[in-house]
């Protein structure tokens, strides 16, 4: 899911969305009824909270959603990881882990 927000985030084009903003919209564009909106997204946020202590990637992503990064970090971030796919051939689903 941290991939489909991504991704989508990547594709809006307005700079001063924040990674709240765009994965409250994502969630309104993949799930049509509120009660499944907010209960994927109450979902994430415990998934979140459960594994950002282990997850450098799920940690990376709680630090932008709440904004620890500054929005032009994230958007840069967010730039280089489009360009080591399109380089690869291919859509970074993990990122490796230490």
């Amino acid at each position: 899911m941290i991939e489909d927000v991504y991704a989508h985030r990547f594709g809006v084009k307005k700079e001063s969305m924040t990674l709240h903003e765009s994965t409250c919209e994502w969630l309104k564009l993949k799930y049509k009824q509120k009660q499944m909106i907010d209960q994927t997204g109450f979902d994430l946020l415990a998934s979140i909270e459960q594994h950002r202590q282990t997850s450098s990637e799920v940690n990376l992503f709680y630090q932008f959603l709440t904004q620890s990064y500054p929005l032009k970090e994230m958007l840069y971030y967010l730039y280089v990881r489009s360009l080591a796919e399109r380089e690869l051939a291919m859509r970074i689903d993990k990122l490796p882990s230490n």
